[in-house]
């Protein structure tokens, strides 16, 4: 516990997001149920291994189960640095299953061909021609052929811009 304090105080010095340090805590006290109170240095690779089919076996995604992986794995590396374990450990994340994050076209024709509201039919065109996030279409301003969100109203906090063709106007 003493451990994770001052793992928390160090993330607490770095410019960090308040959620991040949340989320860094939250994977490390899974982990530690899953631990119990074996000494960390004891943690192998093959734990990690076994962690990971623990937290599937549980019922998490393995979307989820990377994401701690990535807290779990800065973790470690602070404990490496910080020279409370002498050795790194791999952390191996589960392969990334690519979603198509459109509307298929047989979709989106039937939409523009139905009844609903030309309001909701060019939001949809918008999300779909820009690939935008379904937040961002909201949070943004048009300068000229471009609409533009700034880093603090976007998930990655970094600036986005999309081109806006004569369509999107």
């Amino acid at each position: 516990d003493d451990i994770i304090a001052d793992y928390e105080k160090y993330r607490n010095t770095l410019e960090i997001r308040k959620t991040t340090i949340s989320r860094d805590i939250s994977a490390i006290e899974t982990f530690k149920l899953f631990y119990k109170d074996k000494p960390l240095e004891a943690v192998s690779n093959k734990t990690i291994e076994e962690f990971k089919r623990h937290r599937l076996d549980a019922g998490m995604k393995t979307g989820g189960i990377n994401i701690d992986l990535r807290h779990l794995q800065t973790f470690f590396k602070w404990l490496l640095e910080s020279e409370i374990i002498n050795k790194k450990l791999k952390f191996k994340q589960y392969k990334k299953i690519k979603k198509e994050n459109h509307i298929p076209p047989k979709a989106m024709n039937e939409i523009q061909g139905s009844s609903i509201s030309q309001y909701f039919k060019d939001c949809l065109l918008f999300h779909q021609l820009t690939g935008c996030r379904p937040k961002e279409a909201y949070m943004g301003e048009i300068d000229g052929n471009w609409y533009k969100i700034k880093a603090d109203k976007t998930k990655t906090y970094i600036d986005r811009e999309f081109f806006l063709n004569d369509r999107l106007k």
